[in-house]
């Protein structure tokens, strides 16, 4: 299983790829690690893959998947990233254990109807909500799999993450993660 996705830094596109071990589910926390730098995560879709595929044209593309969860990609926040940067720290910046954060799955066409929401609370209450919809992703999810696949086979159980354009939450201990579909709570993630 791999973990893809299209993200965008610096307002520009970029795809990434994550090990496994970063997939973090079953509402467990979110470790922030010591390193001394601002994390962010960025609210996204993500799609699970039902096919294996190679080259997989736009048109084809909604044939990979039929499921669909929120999530949040976690990384290292823009501001700690510059144009002398190693792409090695690029990838430490993208991918590292737990960094994305994925819900329940479900329907790809529950996922499409309207009512998607983050929020972001902490102890004494709500201290934002944002209501989101696919026409806010970075790149729609048939040009992300069709891009994604030129370079990688797809498989059966890769994650395909797409994350929405707007502000980054940044991470502090004791914020608590949160989406919704309606009224169904479908990601929980607590900061540690």
């Amino acid at each position: 299983m791999k973990i893809l996705g299209v993200s965008s830094v610096e307002g520009r596109e970029m795809l990434y790829l994550k090990p496994d071990s970063s997939l973090l589910v079953n509402k467990k926390p979110f470790f922030l690690p010591d390193e001394g730098v601002s994390f962010v995560a960025q609210p996204c879709v993500v799609i699970r893959i039902n096919r294996l595929g190679k080259t997989v044209a736009r048109k084809f593309a909604s044939r990979y998947y039929s499921e669909a969860a929120l999530g949040f990609n976690i990384r290292v926040a823009d501001n700690c990233f510059n144009e002398s940067s190693a792409r090695f720290n690029m990838l430490q910046m993208l991918a590292f254990d737990y960094s994305a954060v994925v819900g329940e799955f479900v329907a790809v066409e529950t996922l499409a109807e309207p009512g998607l929401s983050f929020a972001v609370t902490t102890i004494s209450g709500v201290k934002s909500k944002r209501q989101v919809s696919w026409q806010q992703l970075v790149t729609a999810v048939d040009d992300a799999i069709e891009r994604i696949s030129s370079y990688l086979t797809l498989r059966m159980g890769d994650m395909v993450c797409v994350d929405f354009s707007g502000e980054q939450i940044v991470l502090e201990r004791e914020l608590v993660l949160s989406a919704s579909v309606g009224q169904e709570q479908n990601v929980y993630c607590r900061i540690k």
